[in-house]
């Protein structure tokens, strides 16, 4: 539609589009159906062209269903791993919180290393020598199933160390335990009346003694009225 006046150009009407609120609900036209499968089939090829790239952290080692056999460990008949290497064992472990500190930066993720063989003592600087060539081979996942994933798919041996646990306790230590310990404290409370903590055979005792001379020849010289008495 458009409208036209003695010596003015030709303009076209303007047409109203329709827009959308976000709160209504309304499906979606075949164009925008179309171009939401396009992204998504761009996006699952940037994602193999990665795996094939080997873009990525260690720990980025995706299985691909349809590539894999059924047993995952005849995946290691195409590794380039020495025999020698693949017959060891690995260990899988969290690393432990360290007692000094209550960072928890250094703990996240998991470590597979080989366990160290062949090691000595090296005669000239004193130092630890190796002929083992994975002793300073350290491998890092995310998760603990990656770092299984991956000793399986190599055709490894693992063995899987759990983080120990930190137990922490608060509010359990007072100002009187300067003077009664808790372990000695806990012991009364089961005890009770017919504790024997305190009891001591040799009380009332005295300890007293007369030193001797230097030369061990006599006992010292004591003064007072009661120099010569004995001993009691």
């Amino acid at each position: 539609m458009c409208s036209t006046t003695a010596g003015a150009r030709r303009v076209p009407a303007v047409t109203a589009t329709p827009f959308r609120l976000l709160s209504t609900p309304t499906e979606l036209t075949a164009e925008e159906i179309e171009q939401r499968s396009i992204l998504a089939s761009m996006e699952k090829l940037v994602e193999q062209s990665n795996i094939v790239c080997n873009k990525g952290p260690v720990s980025f080692s995706p299985d691909l269903p349809h590539n894999l056999p059924e047993n995952v460990a005849e995946v290691a008949t195409l590794d380039c791993m020495p025999a020698q290497q693949k017959g060891r064992k690995v260990v899988i472990h969290a690393e432990a919180q360290h007692a000094m500190t209550s960072g928890v930066d250094k703990i996240k993720g998991w470590t597979l290393y080989w366990k160290h063989e062949e090691r000595w003592t090296n005669p000239l600087t004193g130092w630890t020598s190796s002929a083992d060539p994975m002793t300073s081979v350290k491998l890092t996942f995310d998760t603990k199933q990656q770092a299984i994933d991956f000793a399986t798919k190599k055709g490894l041996d693992y063995e899987v160390k759990e983080r120990a646990p930190r137990q922490r306790t608060f509010g359990t230590n007072y100002y009187a335990h300067n003077f009664l310990p808790a372990a000695t404290e806990a012991k009364l409370k089961k005890e009770g009346a017919a504790t024997k903590h305190f009891f001591n055979p040799e009380a009332n005792k005295s300890n007293y003694f007369r030193p001797l001379k230097f030369h061990g020849d006599g006992a010292c010289r004591q003064h007072g009225a009661n120099q010569q008495a004995p001993i009691a």
